[in-house]
């Protein structure tokens, strides 16, 4: 569960939101959502010289209630401190990635983007799933 921020000088932030979703929906295990995700994708598209565009990414990995009852229990805590966990630390996230991308349309920055957050920041989950 993916939720996408994109933002540069007008048409370029449309065309930049459209892109990233489009490159991100044909990857497994990704969905795009609005609410409640799991990441956050945020991108700043910007126009440099010679018209080349450059994207300034930051990706948050968010604590989500089941991710962060899961990391209780594993530590053995109760209903009640369970609850109190989960209040605490819902909605909470931290730096999963941070980079800059440059390229020369949407589309292409948008994919090298997506592939990076495919390979990068989901390939440890990934790994962990298989090995549970």
């Amino acid at each position: 569960r993916v939720q996408v921020h994109a933002s540069g000088d007008g048409a370029l932030r449309e065309d930049a939101s459209a892109a990233l979703r489009a490159a991100l929906q044909p990857t497994r295990d990704v969905l795009v959502v609005e609410r409640d995700p799991e990441y956050v994708l945020s991108a700043v598209f910007v126009r440099t010289a010679g018209d080349t565009l450059t994207a300034s990414v930051a990706t948050l990995s968010v604590h989500t209630p089941e991710a962060i009852e899961n990391m209780g229990r594993q530590w053995g805590l109760n209903a009640v401190a369970l609850q109190r966990l989960v209040a605490a630390f819902r909605g909470t996230g931290v730096l999963a990635d941070q980079r800059l991308f440059s390229g020369r349309d949407v589309p292409t920055l948008a994919a090298d983007i997506a592939r990076a957050f495919a390979t990068d920041t989901l390939a440890e989950p990934r790994k962990l799933r298989r090995t549970q």
